[in-house]
């Protein structure tokens, strides 16, 4: 934008507001208004496109929102009472009318509202506009598109900026863009800073030349937004601008009733499924978004592809891409080498594209081999998104033996433990595809697919809005007398990979803060994150104290500050226990060197707490770890074919990368904090940086603890507060750029997940949720779909408008909760202990395994048994109602929690009972702590015991009813055999029809038997305590008898 256009823009916006055109323009713009807060929260949006019916209440709300932001919530109501009264759906469109109510009741020109006001007109895109006509020139004269205007206004707390977009197309149809008018205004006073223009979309028709192509890039380079400047001027260029547009030709006219995008059911939500756990993407309903009429490829010609007009990627068909997905490169002469088993490779002929979301490969049906023809789909049809991409190479593998395929092939090897491998036509197809594939890793998180994948979400529904800190809060039981709230970051200016509001001690000032975040690592005080209500047990999460900067090494003993010393103290007598006194713990993740023994030396000096190291590995070593197994997963195959040797070297392979011993080691220290914390002490986590393993720690802490964080939205919230607030750095950790650090890429994400899988493991009943939960956490992870794991903290979401321009992963998945409940969930108000042990700690094959060829069709299998087993325990469990009186919860086969008992067995060892609000109240026990403590840990052992082995002892009875129905079955068949064939010998056929009422009779018994048997586990488990025993005495005997 030129400076004198910026000059000019300056003084229309600087003139009083009676000599603009506000108050003429508002009642048609006003419908168009979306207010957002410096968050991206959206205080007002607009409503449907289409309809003009109500301009009047939009006016009012513009106004209204206006004054709550600026002038707060009294003077908000006093403007919506005196604007129904004075103004009428009959006068409010008189701009001299409008203009007087402005002038007296919001203030005139002195009101910041007016101020604001005045820069949503069509004055104040004149100068910008005519700029851009006249670089065009007569030649490529254009007309705007008729309802396209969008006006959004961002309120911050140091700027306010009015962005404006508008598209424009050209008179004889062959080109349209948007253009983007910026104006930031100074918070207070709201004059203006500064203005720029950009054009965010620009689309062609196959109407249009080569050389006026060209030559309008020429011209709209100059405005053109750093996404379509990264590519230079050439034939890469001219593709990748046509296929901006959802789609390449002509320009009809769409109806308002058309659909907008490809339906969840379609093909291409079934390819995403199949997969990967994606969730479904919904699609655009017809009347958002659809601005202007979308461009069709029907009128797309061989001859037009030939001639360099409309690139190939065009004529792929729009079903297979999400609502704001656009191709960049494509190629129908390629090949994907599917790995069958060990040592069979298929080799399919399809298409590869190349877009702005994924790498697709579709095969081609009518060249399939009589092999893969009776395969699956989701196996023939692979899909990357390209945030997954680690490494684009060229491949080992050899094509030589395979007649008419070229022996050109690319590796993608992924994040997510996946490795595509595609073959080319010639060596220069193949740089050019892994050339195009490195052009597409975004450099700016902000030129991430979230960014432009969008559909319209209900207010009630989005997933940005559902962690509310003050109801999390309110849970704890705070603010109180001893904890209070502060807003002491609210510039981010303090810690700024913390949130704005945190929870610290009401004895310590928001002055004395400013030292104890310089004294601490990247600023991270110590601050709460959970507290027991009940019991007034805390944990609290820190970074380690930094390093004297004279200091060779970090672990020379840092200095001491006298203000973060008084915040522990103020935390520990924040934290006192409501049974006593109990001993204060301060645990470090880290490994104990000389600088944190000092360190240890000197905290325990000032104040009376104990230090702890837990030895966690360091992120470095996670990464490594990581690296081994992502190694020995991807090389699965072996040559030998004795199935034995293959699967000890696969093991032998897995425990060398020592991944699941880094997972057993993270588990092993929870439970040791999990055990401080239920003797009734509070603990501070800390570690190096505060970010990586204090937060594994800190969640699973929380996991095994509070019942709450066990349900659907309550792990929600655990990962929006101590992951997302709190500001774990998924941008560097998920390397998410091109241009990534690679030393600070970690799986720490991935390894939470995978310790708290075990836990799921170990308690099934426990969790609302189900495994495919975790894998579909783990997939968004890298997919780059959803904005929730985009950034690096909540500064970061808030300056690049995370919250308004993208769309959460809860969103989706709340739409789509069904899919992954629990069907066997019982609330268990204990807390989890999980066995440690390198025996019970395993791994987690539906993630690392999923898309390897040999445990692909056992996945498949063992999934289908999965549901068949679910439809036959639930018709089991109906049975046994109906044999135990129609009792709704028969027994406890598919129940872990038949007995109640307490969330947290302190040291007290009582029972508890969890609240509506979800705290916890105790009811205290007498006697030893340690005693209590250790009956209370026997009795639950007990408990698990005999539940398994009511568990075992109904499993066995399935098995039995199951071969009892498969042997009369085959007798039945036999005997069909018998009577119609000619009796050779009838003294054996005597024989055997005397046999055959001893095993009938046998069968029948060992069924009445095993019928006897879950009668007794029913009534041991609804009985007392009395005819508990004695039902487990008629089951144990039952069981003795069917055994003899």
């Amino acid at each position: 934008m030129d400076d004198a256009t910026k000059q000019k823009t300056r003084l229309v916006l600087s003139k009083p507001f009676a000599n603009l055109p506000v108050t003429k323009d508002l009642p048609r713009l006003a419908k168009y208004i979306t207010i957002c807060d410096g968050e991206g929260r959206i205080l007002r949006s607009t409503k449907d496109l289409f309809d003009d019916s109500s301009s009047y209440d939009h006016v009012r709300d513009v106004l209204v929102t206006l004054s709550r932001i600026f002038d707060g919530d009294e003077r908000a109501q006093q403007v919506h009472d005196s604007f129904s009264t004075v103004m009428t759906p009959m006068n409010y469109t008189l701009p001299e009318v409008l203009r007087s109510y402005v002038d007296k009741h919001l203030g005139g020109d002195s009101s910041q509202v007016v101020k604001v006001l005045k820069a949503v007109n069509q004055a104040a895109i004149s100068s910008a506009v005519i700029e851009l006509k006249m670089r065009l020139g007569a030649d490529n004269t254009t007309k705007d598109v008729a309802q396209s205007w969008k006006i959004i206004i961002l309120v911050r707390d140091d700027c306010i900026l009015v962005r404006q977009r508008k598209r424009e197309r050209d008179i004889q149809e062959q080109f349209e863009f948007q253009w983007e008018l910026t104006v930031k205004l100074e918070r207070k006073m709201a004059f203006c800073q500064d203005v720029s223009l950009q054009i965010t979309d620009l689309m062609f028709s196959d109407k249009i030349k080569g050389q006026r192509m060209n030559e309008v890039l020429r011209l709209l380079k100059k405005y053109c937004d750093p996404a379509l400047l990264s590519r230079k001027m050439d034939a890469s260029l001219v593709s990748a601008s046509r296929l901006r547009s959802q789609a390449t030709g002509n320009i009809p006219a769409l109806p308002q009733d058309a659909p907008a995008a490809a339906a969840p059911d379609t093909p291409t939500m079934s390819i995403l499924r199949s997969s990967i756990p994606v969730v479904s993407p919904r699609p655009i309903p017809s009347h958002v978004g659809v601005t202007s009429p979308r461009l069709s490829t029907s009128s797309i010609t061989p001859g037009a592809l030939n001639d360099g007009l409309v690139p190939q990627a065009a004529v792929m068909p729009t079903t297979l891409l999400l609502p704001g997905e656009k191709v960049l490169w494509s190629n129908e002469k390629a090949f994907s080498c599917l790995q069958l088993g060990a040592r069979d490779l298929e080799v399919i002929p399809g298409s590869v594209y190349v877009t702005n979301f994924k790498c697709l490969f579709t095969p081609d049906p009518q060249q399939l081999s009589e092999s893969v023809l009776t395969m699956d789909l989701q196996r023939l049809t692979c899909m990357v998104g390209l945030l997954a991409v680690v490494q684009c190479r060229k491949s080992k593998t050899s094509l030589k033996g395979a007649r008419g395929v070229p022996d050109h092939v690319v590796e993608l090897v992924c994040k997510d433990f996946r490795v595509l491998r595609l073959a080319f036509s010639s060596p220069s197809v193949r740089k050019e595809f892994t050339d195009e594939m490195m052009r597409c890793l975004p450099a700016r998180l902000k030129h991430t697919f979230a960014f432009r994948y969008s559909y319209k979400v209900a207010p009630a529904q989005d997933g940005w809005q559902f962690y509310d800190p003050a109801e999390e809060l309110e849970r704890f039981g705070l603010p109180n007398h001893q904890w209070r709230i502060s807003e002491a970051n609210s510039n981010y200016e303090l810690a700024p990979s913390y949130p704005r509001v945190l929870v610290i001690p009401s004895h310590i000032q928001d002055k004395e803060l400013s030292a104890i975040a310089a004294h601490r690592q990247q600023g991270r005080l110590p601050v709460l994150c959970w507290r027991h209500a009940g019991a007034n047990i805390t944990l609290c999460r820190a970074s380690r104290p930094k390093p004297p900067a004279s200091a060779e090494s970090s672990s020379a003993a840092p200095t001491r500050c006298f203000n973060d010393e008084k915040l522990l103290g103020a935390i520990v007598q924040a934290s006192v226990h409501l049974l006593g006194a109990t001993p204060y713990y301060v645990i470090d993740c880290g490994e104990k060197d000389s600088g944190v023994a000092r360190t240890k030396a000197a905290y325990q000096q000032a104040i009376d707490v104990n230090v702890q190291f837990l030895g966690l590995e360091t992120m470095a070593a996670v990464r490594e770890a990581h690296a081994r197994l992502h190694k020995a997963v991807t090389s699965i195959r072996d040559e030998s074919d004795d199935s034995h040797s293959k699967a000890t070297h696969w093991m032998t392979a897995v425990l060398a990368t020592h991944w699941l011993d880094v997972v057993r080691n993270y588990l092993a220290k929870a439970v040791e904090v999990v055990e401080v914390m239920r003797r009734g002490s509070s603990v501070l986590l800390m570690s190096t940086n505060g970010v990586d393993r204090s937060s594994v720690t800190s969640s699973l802490v929380q996991l095994m603890l509070d019942p709450y964080y066990r349900t659907i939205s309550g792990f929600q919230i655990l990962v929006e507060k101590e992951w997302l607030s709190l500001g774990f750095p998924f941008a560097d950790r998920c390397a998410h750029l091109r241009s990534s650090n690679e030393t600070q890429e970690s799986p720490t994400f991935l390894l939470f997940l995978d310790c708290f899988w075990q836990i799921m493991e170990q308690f099934p009943c426990a969790f609302e949720f189900n495994a495919q939960f975790l894998e579909t956490l783990f997939f968004h992870l890298y997919s780059g779909l959803y904005g929730t794991f985009l950034m690096n903290n909540d500064k970061e979401r808030r300056s690049s408008l995370v919250r308004m321009e993208t769309i959460s992963l809860w969103t989706a998945i709340n739409e789509d909760i069904e899919s992954y409940r629990n069907p066997f969930f019982a609330e268990v108000t204990t807390a989890l202990l999980p066995v440690v042990t390198p025996y019970t700690v395993r791994l987690w094959e539906e993630v690392y395994l999923r898309h390897q060829p040999e445990y692909f069709p056992r996945s498949q299998a063992r999934d289908q048994w999965a549901r068949d087993q679910l439809e036959h325990l639930a018709d089991l469990q109906t049975d046994f109602s109906s044999r135990s009186g129609g009792s709704s919860r028969p027994s406890s086969m598919l129940d872990s929690t038949s007995r109640p008992s307490s969330l947290l067995q302190l040291h007290t060892g009582g029972a508890g009972r969890t609240g509506s609000n979800g705290q916890i109240t105790e009811e205290l026990a007498e006697g030893d702590p340690d005693l209590s403590a250790m009956r209370s840990r026997a009795h639950l052992a007990e408990q698990r015991a005999e539940e398994l082995q009511q568990k075992l002892e109904v499993l066995e009875f399935c098995v039995k009813q199951q071969k009892s129905e498969a042997k009369s079955a085959r007798r039945e068949r036999r005997r069909t055999h018998t009577s119609s064939s000619p009796r050779k010998d009838t003294a054996s056929s005597g024989e055997k029809s005397k046999r055959r009422p001893t095993r009938t009779s046998s069968s029948s018994s060992s069924r009445s038997l095993n019928r006897r048997q879950v009668a007794s586990l029913n009534a041991s488990a609804d009985g007392t305590d009395a005819s508990s025993n004695d039902g487990s005495a008629s089951a144990s005997a039952s069981a003795s008898a069917s055994a003899s």
